[in-house]
């Protein structure tokens, strides 16, 4: 069978440290768990004999959180792995003892060419960020001030302060991310299939699925090893193959053969897509 390759992401985690307002993460019944280290081996393993991209280490839940992650970054490092497109922190885990322990492991070696390293810290007004993330901001904003002072002699050229707008902070300034020293990425909250955590700035009115981020064509790989093409299927409603008893490229068959049909606007079999309006405003 000819391989094909795809582009994958690893949910080296589904477990968080924060309960998000507009995430879905606190009210997913999936279960919350590290991938376990021989999945872990064996998808990396496929992706590194058969050219797949890897695309990011996460889905739901924080990859700092993971038990194993600097070990998993190592994994990567010592296979040729890079991360090629995302790597997404709230940043209260990005303490300087483990930048440190990420940079022995070769963090910065295997995410060097990656587009999107995004630390989230959201907002600048701490009343709002505990709504908003209900973290520690103060430690928050000391672990990104020390991360973007010390890893300045890094070629990062994805590296960015996330500015998140939601109908809580629609006009708050973007003057106040600049303390950084790097640029600032301006995000807005997308509607979902939750409707109670939605805090879109702009309310949703037309159908927006064509332009939905499921036509991308990555596969996320849950904790669990099922396989999903949609970066909001929280409880994997959408599950395409397990990695278990299944080869990446066959489950991108499977996701292919979903996309088709996502295509011509038959979602009688993806239950999301039926309570799902698009991923986010035009030109966001």
């Amino acid at each position: 069978m000819e391989v094909r390759v795809a582009h994958v992401g690893i949910e080296i985690t589904s477990r968080c440290n924060m309960a998000c307002a507009m995430c879905s993460h606190p009210v997913m019944k999936r279960a919350k768990m590290d991938m376990p280290w021989e999945r872990f081996e064996r998808v990396v393993s496929d992706i590194a004999a058969n050219g797949h991209e890897l695309r990011g280490m996460q889905m739901m839940g924080e990859p700092l959180l993971a038990v194993k992650y600097c070990e998993a970054v190592g994994h990567l490092r010592d296979n040729g792995v890079p991360v090629t497109n995302a790597f997404y922190t709230n940043a209260e885990l990005l303490t300087p003892k483990l930048v440190e322990k990420m940079a022995f492991f070769g963090w910065f070696d295997v995410h060097k060419a990656t587009k999107k390293i995004w630390l989230g810290v959201d907002t600048m007004n701490p009343k709002e960020y505990a709504r908003l993330r209900g973290g520690d901001f103060d430690k928050v904003v000391h672990n990104i001030e020390n991360f973007c002072r010390c890893v300045k002699h890094y070629s990062l050229p994805g590296l960015a302060i996330q500015r998140m707008q939601t109908k809580w902070n629609p006009d708050e300034p973007i003057e106040a991310f600049e303390r950084f020293g790097v640029p600032v990425v301006t995000r807005r909250v997308g509607r979902h299939a939750y409707k109670d955590r939605d805090l879109c700035v702009i309310p949703f009115s037309n159908d927006r699925r064509a332009k939905c981020r499921e036509q991308w064509g990555t596969i996320y790989i849950g904790s669990h090893g099922g396989a999903t093409s949609c970066c909001i299927d929280a409880e994997f409603e959408h599950e395409i193959g397990n990695v278990d008893d299944m080869t990446i490229a066959e489950i991108d068959i499977a996701r292919a053969a979903q996309q088709i049909a996502f295509k011509r606007k038959d979602y009688s079999g993806l239950s999301l897509c039926q309570r799902c309006t698009g991923m986010e405003p035009a030109g966001i």
